[in-house]
């Protein structure tokens, strides 16, 4: 049940960064840090409980990590420019 909910989260989560790369808000941004952070602990979760498949898991999750990251700062970046485009005009 636990790897099928740290899943279904790491799925939502690759689908709100992507979102919030095209229409950032910061609502998406805090939502998106919920996510990565709880995929993040449900998958120590899961290293803990049964070590004996994780190396395999472990390569994926870095790779999870890695693209939800550079797309949730790309999208910070594109939403504090927007923000600044709105006071300057």
């Amino acid at each position: 049940m636990v790897v099928f909910l740290h899943v279904v989260i790491a799925l939502l989560s690759i689908g709100v960064a992507g979102l919030n790369f095209f229409r950032p808000t910061r609502r998406n941004l805090h939502i998106n840090y919920g996510l990565m952070a709880v995929t993040l602990g449900t998958g120590l979760y899961l290293v803990v409980m049964q070590p004996a498949h994780m190396m395999e898991a472990c390569i994926s999750g870095v790779a999870y990590l890695a693209i939800v990251t550079i797309a949730t700062t790309l999208a910070k970046v594109r939403l504090a420019r927007l923000e600044a485009e709105s006071h300057t005009a």
